[in-house]
């Protein structure tokens, strides 16, 4: 039996509640793969899929280990600059390109650099905060508040 699109994104959420960070990443990708109403939809759970990535990344055993999921959360970051991009969705698209930053800071292992993308980082992030699909957005996989994301997967 397929399970709504609902009952994952409540499964996730549990998950996250659990600081299981891998299996949350695994649904969200899952609803990540499924039709959505909107652009803004699909690019909301691909960063909460980067953010579940990253968050995982920490919990793992080793350096190695940590960059290659670190890398797939850079990765999905960098997908939803896309997703955003497409529907001409600016601040969200800069809200994510200052996570690509932010994740890569985590990758790198140059001092010079970290602090570069950091610098980097965080005028986008300012710029995007300001933006309208920015404020009062309720994302809580990107930033730890509470909210709601509605998928149209089977409801």
């Amino acid at each position: 039996m397929e399970q709504s699109g609902s009952e994952l994104l409540r499964q996730a959420e549990e998950k996250q509640k659990k600081y299981d960070w891998a299996e949350a990443a695994t649904i969200y990708g899952k609803l990540a793969n499924s039709p959505h109403d909107s652009a803004k939809m699909a690019g909301h759970l691909i960063e909460a899929l980067a953010y579940c990535l990253l968050k995982s990344g920490f919990q793992a055993e080793t350096r190695s280990e940590f960059k290659r999921i670190v890398q797939r959360a850079r990765e999905s970051y960098e997908v939803a600059v896309r997703v955003y991009e497409t529907d001409k969705i600016e601040d969200l698209a800069g809200r994510a390109r200052a996570r690509v930053l932010f994740t890569s800071f985590w990758l790198s292992d140059d001092l010079a650099e970290k602090r570069r993308l950091l610098e980097d980082a965080i005028p986008l992030a300012e710029q995007a905060a300001a933006g309208p699909n920015v404020q009062g957005d309720d994302d809580r996989r990107t930033n730890g508040r509470q909210g709601t994301v509605r998928t149209n997967t089977s409801d």
